[in-house]
């Protein structure tokens, strides 16, 4: 089995009622690698949501914000290109002032650059995995992709982002495993 097979498995282990923080992708990440993982985000707007995006939300009509960065383990070490989709009015206020993004979805400055399960700590968030592949090949930026995995994060009974990471050979390649799956 390989080292991208064992990461596969560990993002889609069911983690019942598991807090994003604890559980999530930047969880993982974050121990494989030993070290918080961190974020650097390149951009966020405000956005309409796509029909899907409404569907998988349940957010008819709502406002969104999207924000696109890379999350980092160490020094210069890229874990994966991610994309979040959020229905900001369902975020809570300190945490839309943390990630900049008013509850219309304006950008507005940003206390720090932060993966968003993270920002969600202390909200009891949960990670819904909804798809989780291996996808040999490169992102936009000439990067080698090894896995693109897609979740659904949830406070209370309400779906508030979708998230996607496109999660880079060089992570692997810099926390080669085996790691402890538990």
């Amino acid at each position: 089995m390989s080292d991208a097979d064992v990461l596969l498995s560990l993002l889609t282990a069911p983690r019942p009622g598991g807090v994003v923080e604890d559980c999530g992708a930047t969880a993982v990440f974050s121990a494989i690698a030993g070290t918080e993982v961190t974020a650097v985000i390149r951009s966020r707007r405000a956005c309409a949501l796509t029909g899907r995006q409404q569907e998988l939300l349940r957010a008819g009509g709502a406002a969104g914000h999207e924000r696109r960065g890379v999350l980092y383990a160490g020094p210069g070490i890229p874990v994966a290109a991610t994309t979040a989709v959020l229905v900001p009015a369902r975020i809570p206020a300190r945490v839309r002032a943390m990630i900049g993004t008013g509850a219309d979805g304006s950008v507005q400055p940003a206390e720090a650059d932060m993966p968003l399960g993270r920002a969600l700590a202390g909200y009891r968030a949960r990670r819904e995995q909804l798809e989780a592949v291996l996808t040999p090949g490169r992102d936009k930026d000439g990067n080698q992709v090894v896995i693109t995995s897609a979740a659904r994060l949830w406070i209370g009974p309400a779906p508030v982002a979708l998230v996607t990471e496109h999660v880079l050979t060089a992570f692997l390649a810099a926390f080669p495993g085996p790691w402890d799956r538990s």
